[in-house]
């Protein structure tokens, strides 16, 4: 049975994006089996016709919707032996697609997304091929302080059969990205950060030993990466309470009153990081940064890393 709203939608040029929100939506509830066109239409208040405006029916809809899944990611899970708890190998299934279509000697062209429920044989053959060099390498590097035994246990494109932490634990992330003519993807290697603790303190024996030369180096490339990092800057310029009724009678061509403050804090994420003016600049809104916000943060010694 599938649930439909109550109020119908205002639509716009955005309405080939609407047509398949709901769709999604309607597979999610019922399945393929209760996807149908005409409640498609009463949804999204429009008549059954138009929905041939942009699409060629419903196998034309089933098209659209599969082309926003993305290909499937390889989630290989694996017992680490003396260590109680297991790692995960991901591999984005763009990055198995760009290899195999390298492999059959294709450009490596990147994949145009399709729904699927498993991989293909050769896309499972590439996958340990990459995972067993991914594992090879950590075992190698973890070989002074502790010897880890890898045994596969399972692999799966469905993450609700996989699980190697609690949404409250802390994990450690290593990521890969690779590339092959521009395309490809990401493999990344993830562990509880309670896995580490049985060689935490060798781990830390290891760091007083290295040579000043060597922190050095890691100093300036933490730095250069940091320097590089992207961050998506924020300002919000309106904040109000509405009622839940309130909220439902909006309607287009409704007005709420903004009170602009003096200053704009811009945030990353959560953490306020500058002040400035807003205003226009070259016929485009923009702020005039004023000043650093200052934090309780405490400043980096450097000397003492060094």
């Amino acid at each position: 049975m599938v649930i439909k709203r109550k109020n119908k939608l205002n639509l716009s040029t955005s309405t080939r994006e609407l047509i398949i929100d709901e769709a999604e939506r309607i597979i999610a509830i019922a399945g393929l089996e209760g996807l149908k066109l005409d409640d498609i239409a009463d949804i999204l208040g429009i008549k059954r016709p138009s929905l041939y405006t942009h699409f060629n029916g419903r196998d034309g809809i089933l098209t659209a919707v599969a082309e926003r899944t993305p290909l499937p990611t390889s989630l290989n899970l694996y017992t680490v032996k003396p260590w109680p708890r297991n790692a995960l190998v991901a591999v984005d299934g763009k990055l198995l697609f760009v290899l195999v279509d390298s492999y059959y000697g294709g450009a490596g062209r990147q994949a145009a997304n399709a729904t699927r429920e498993k991989l293909t044989p050769t896309e499972q053959r590439l996958n340990k091929i990459v995972v067993d060099l991914v594992i090879e390498h950590f075992r190698r590097a973890f070989a002074p302080v502790a010897a880890l035994e890898f045994q596969h246990v399972q692999t799966e494109i469905n993450p609700n059969y996989v699980s190697v932490a609690t949404p409250s634990e802390a994990v450690v992330v290593t990521r890969l990205e690779v590339t092959l003519n521009e395309a490809g993807g990401a493999v990344s290697l993830v562990l509880p950060l309670s896995s580490f603790d049985s060689v935490r303190d060798k781990l830390a024996e290891g760091l007083k030993s290295v040579s000043a030369e060597t922190r050095q180096r890691w100093r300036h490339s933490l730095r250069a990466q940091l320097e590089h990092t992207q961050l998506d800057l924020a300002t919000v310029f309106l904040e109000a309470e509405l009622t839940m009724r309130e909220l439902l009678q909006l309607k287009p061509g409704d007005i709420l009153p903004i009170e602009m403050p003096k200053t704009a804090t811009l945030r990353a994420g959560s953490r306020p990081l500058l002040r400035g003016k807003f205003g226009r600049s070259r016929g485009y809104n923009a702020v005039s940064v004023v000043e650093a916000v200052k934090t309780g943060a405490l400043p980096i010694n450097e000397e003492a890393i060094r």
